[in-house]
């Protein structure tokens, strides 16, 4: 059933970044104003596009989605965890994510 109250979906459900591994997400919302505002947070050593650790999305519709980018930070470690938070006033999400080991495999060409 579509829910009647105002909700808040970050996918995928869990989230692996690396160096030179950006995680994209998608924010996605419904039954909110016109008007409302999307809060995005980052904890953990991970940062968005422009290096920073917060966005904001206007919300134009009832219902929605939009794209962000998690990068890792330069000096992140395989293992350590992340949490990536939305807000938009009405309901609070919050998705786990973790940062991938790096594995370089040799690029056969035929």
């Amino acid at each position: 059933p579509t829910p009647v109250t105002p909700w808040l979906a970050a996918s995928p459900s869990l989230m692996l970044s690396a160096p030179l591994a950006p995680q994209p997400v998608t924010i996605s919302w419904g039954n909110h104003a016109p008007g409302d505002a999307i809060l995005l947070t980052l904890t953990g050593p991970v940062h968005f596009t422009g290096d920073v650790i917060a966005l904001t999305h206007p919300v134009s519709a009832a219902s929605g989605a939009f794209d962000a980018l998690v990068l890792a930070d330069d000096d992140a470690r395989p293992d350590e965890t992340f949490v990536l938070s939305a807000d938009s006033g009405r309901v609070t999400t919050q998705q786990s994510g973790v940062i991938a080991h790096i594995r370089y495999l040799p690029v056969m060409l035929h």
